[in-house]
C-alpha cells in the first residue's frame, strides 16, 4: 500500500487499498452495538439499546422520532405565558407573546413548529 492509499484509507474507511468500496465492509460493522433487527439487514445498530440500525429506523420513522419531553414542556410553558388556549388565533399568540417581549426572530420559528402548531390544533 502506497502512502496515497494509506491517507485516503484513513480518510475514507469504506475504501480499500486497490480503490473499491465496501457496502458493508468489517469496520463498518464493528462500530455498532448489536445487529439490526429487521431480517436480512445485517448491519449494526449504533447504540447497544437500539434495535433498528440508521437506514432502517429511517425507513420505519419517516417523520423522525418523536418530540423530547422537555420541547413538549417548553411549548406548553410558552402556551401558558400567553394566555391563548389551543384553538386561538396565530395573531392572539403573536400578540400576546410579543407583549411578553419576545420578537418575531423568536415567535417564527415557534409557531412555523409543526409540534407546535399541532399543538395549537391549527
Amino acid at each position: 500500500m502506497g502512502f496515497l492509499d494509506f491517507i485516503k484509507s484513513i480518510l475514507n474507511p469504506s475504501t480499500n487499498a486497490g480503490g473499491g468500496s465496501h457496502h458493508h465492509s468489517p469496520r463498518q460493522e464493528r462500530r455498532g452495538g448489536v445487529l439490526c433487527s429487521t431480517p436480512f439487514c445485517g448491519q449494526m445498530t449504533v447504540i447497544d439499546s437500539h434495535t433498528l440500525c440508521r437506514p432502517c429506523y429511517k425507513i420505519a420513522n419517516p417523520d423522525g422520532p418523536p418530540p423530547s419531553r422537555s420541547r413538549l414542556q417548553g411549548y406548553n410553558r410558552l402556551i401558558d405565558i400567553s394566555g391563548v388556549a389551543p384553538g386561538g388565533s396565530e395573531a392572539e399568540l403573536r400578540s400576546s407573546l410579543q407583549s411578553f417581549g419576545l420578537d418575531d426572530y423568536c415567535i417564527d420559528p415557534l409557531v412555523s413548529s409543526p409540534v407546535f402548531r399541532s399543538m395549537m390544533k391549527w
